[in-house]
């Protein structure tokens, strides 16, 4: 489940954006409603039916953890820290792009 974390919040960080609007496309597999991820160069090294494993370039990352609660409460337990980060509730006091 750590692991699902950390892709979640990754796929914040790289701009990542739902659209769930059209039914139709919300029907069918769970990614078919994702409209356009922005992402960093990566390599896949290994890639199973259930989930992919990539390296990523050397870059700026931000990452959380959360443990001991339920995965939804966690899941917005974790973008909420990360939201305040980004909005200046960091070290330096900067707000900054997710993107």
């Amino acid at each position: 489940m750590d692991n699902v974390l950390i892709f979640l919040l990754v796929a914040l960080l790289c701009g990542l954006q739902v659209a769930a609007s059209d039914p139709d496309k919300a029907s069918g597999r769970d990614d078919a409603i994702v409209t356009e991820t922005l992402q960093p160069p990566f390599k896949t090294l290994s890639k199973t039916d259930a989930y992919e494993e990539r390296a990523y370039e050397a870059g700026d990352y931000v990452a959380t953890n959360v443990t001991g609660l339920p995965f939804t409460i966690a899941y917005t337990n974790g973008l909420s820290r990360l939201y305040a980060y980004f909005l200046g509730r960091n070290e330096d006091n900067v707000r900054m792009s997710r993107t």
